[in-house]
């Protein structure tokens, strides 16, 4: 399983997901894979929200891998897409669903701004927002809030305890957007993420990624306790960086010594009602491009060294994430 935990307040929301996957007919955690599509950005023209999701990782042959799917469902959203039309998507679910034999659980959690105001929303076969677990339904039953005052849901195998949860009531209640409070909300995710994660008998991983969006539209997204030379390049990131005309990099080092790209972060901010994506990737060499002309411009990009690691920020102009 895994374990999202859920924030808003009225000026910013946050969300994380760990990476742990369990294989059912063992009940054994597996290898963790930080490629694995757990907490997804979507930031379109009126809306802008963070997915993430727990329970089903894959079903064959009706589904082939959930990330993936909540993937597919996010990119068919158009950037002008009504807000419902993202509930609309993720509970085609419903559609199978019934047909999984054994364990069907599966809870889609959501937070966002629509109309410049927070809402939380949890899509879930057998847990509320309240945390009432029911036998697994063979139907997806959808929850929301449009929450006044700073809310800490959560949805997973375990769960933070009532210390974690006050933690981070008082951090969000600290204006949750200014400075440099998001970054310490989001360490203070990680790090309640990685104490649960010890308590829950290998259910729910150390590693996380966490996101904010903030009301002014501002966003970031990144990993939390990866290892530093692990493979992380999720698809949605390379469904947008090919949409920018990034088909790939430059390689850096002899073949035999390659170490795989890995993805450290997305910030995101609203220029002349566009909005721009940053994506800050270690151990990759310089962007091969398709030369093709988009509307956003050209992708632009900078090289920095941070340890030792070779660090490139690449921009993608506009349009929907």
């Amino acid at each position: 399983m895994t374990l999202n935990l859920m924030l808003t307040s009225r000026d910013a929301v946050y969300l994380s997901g760990d990476f742990r996957v369990v294989a059912l007919d063992r009940q054994a955690p597996m290898p963790d894979s930080y490629d694995t599509q757990k907490l997804i950005p979507v930031i379109r023209h009126e809306w802008s929200a963070l997915v993430a999701y727990m329970g089903i990782q894959s079903a064959p042959p009706l589904i082939a891998d959930m990330g993936q799917w909540l993937a597919e469902q996010i990119d068919a959203l158009s950037p002008d897409a009504p807000f419902n039309a993202l509930s609309t998507r993720l509970l085609g679910l419903n559609r199978w669903l019934g047909s999984i034999h054994g364990d069907r659980r599966v809870a889609i959690s959501v937070v966002g701004f629509r109309d410049r105001r927070p809402f939380m929303t949890l899509l879930s076969n057998f847990l509320d927002l309240q945390g009432r677990v029911i036998a697994a339904g063979p139907q997806l039953h959808a929850y929301s809030r449009t929450p006044t005052q700073p809310e800490v849901r959560s949805a997973g195998t375990r769960g933070p305890d009532v210390f974690e949860r006050v933690r981070l009531v008082r951090m969000m209640q600290a204006n949750a957007s200014r400075g440099v409070v998001p970054r310490m909300i989001r360490q203070a995710v990680a790090e309640i993420n990685a104490s649960v994660a010890r308590r829950s008998n290998g259910s729910i991983s150390e590693a996380c990624v966490s996101g904010f969006l903030l009301r002014s539209g501002a966003a970031a997204i990144g990993g939390h306790g990866i290892p530093e030379h692990a493979a992380c390049f999720p698809n949605w990131l390379q469904r947008d960086l090919e949409r920018g005309g990034i088909t790939g990099f430059a390689s850096l080092q002899p073949l035999d010594r390659v170490t795989p790209v890995q993805w450290r972060g997305t910030t995101a901010r609203v220029v002349s009602d566009t909005t721009q994506r940053t994506h800050h990737l270690a151990n990759a060499g310089t962007p091969l491009l398709d030369g093709l002309t988009r509307p956003g411009g050209a992708p632009t990009w900078t090289v920095t060294e941070a340890g030792g690691t070779r660090m490139l920020s690449i921009t993608l102009g506009g349009g929907a994430s």
